[in-house]
């Protein structure tokens, strides 16, 4: 008799210490740990109670998986005569109570109402990590303002409550680098003409090849210009005129001169 109760015992503690593995938690891994009152943790391993037991004598408090192990030896770690096992059944509430779920119910009862039995199933957002109810989850998420979203100009990921504000700052942030580095490269130009060609001529010379000789700034800048997306040189022509109104002539034809004035 006392063989099958040592199997029973040994079947226990291995299913139980599965479940530990993966669910056990040790103080470390608690934030503010200091504020947790020590008895909610095992006197044994010293991680968070996890399936508690008790003793029927003191009245302490150990994880299922460790009481199990120690009690082979039939003691109680606090040195009772003898260990009487009483499970830990505290009242809890269902965790959809603010659904209207009004089930009260033990420790061990809990886990299996709550996704099973529950008429009203909720689950946590993996957002914002609010408490929403199974069949608005879905709808939820998509339009939860914690999920990230990615900026249309620099790719970073955002929340999307802060997606349309982080855009317009890089946006324009965006539009001042370029109006700054076009500013530095017009800096470095050395014309290699000492006349200005009319329009005329600078289209022909764009449709049939390079007619002027371009020195090496300003073949940085029809690269630079010429690999900008279409919508981002109209951008960057309007912004110029709009905040250089006075410079106008001379930014469009150092564009120009370039073989870059073509915006599509």
């Amino acid at each position: 008799m006392a063989d099958v109760n040592d199997q029973a015992i040994n079947q226990r503690t291995i299913r139980s210490s599965g479940a530990v593995s993966i669910g056990s938690i040790d103080y470390k891994r608690i934030w503010n740990c200091e504020s947790v009152p020590r008895k909610f943790f095992c006197p044994i391993c010293s991680c968070l109670l996890w399936q508690p037991h008790s003793c029927g004598s003191c009245q302490s408090s150990f994880c299922e998986t460790c009481i199990l192990k120690w009690t082979q030896m039939n003691s109680c770690p606090y040195g009772c005569e003898k260990y009487e096992d009483r499970r830990c059944s505290p009242q809890i509430r269902c965790q959809s109570f603010q659904y209207d779920c009004t089930s009260v119910l033990s420790y061990d009862k809990l886990e299996k109402h709550q996704i099973s039995q529950c008429p009203y199933p909720s689950t946590i957002c993996q957002y914002c990590e609010r408490l929403m109810l199974v069949n608005t989850i879905e709808v939820h998420e998509q339009q939860c303002g914690q999920r990230m979203g990615s900026c249309s100009i620099c790719n970073q990921f955002i929340p999307l409550y802060l997606l349309k504000e982080y855009q317009s700052s890089c946006n324009l942030s965006s539009i001042q680098n370029y109006l700054q580095t076009m500013n530095d490269l017009q800096n470095t130009i050395q014309p290699t003409n000492t006349y200005l060609p009319d329009m005329a001529t600078l289209s022909t010379a764009i449709q049939f090849g390079n007619l002027f000789t371009v020195t090496s700034e300003e073949q940085k800048i029809r690269e630079y210009y010429y690999n900008l997306a279409w919508w981002r040189r109209i951008q960057f022509l309007v912004c110029l005129i709009l905040m250089k109104p006075f410079d106008v002539p001379q930014n469009l034809l150092v564009i120009w001169s370039t073989g870059c004035g073509i915006i599509l």
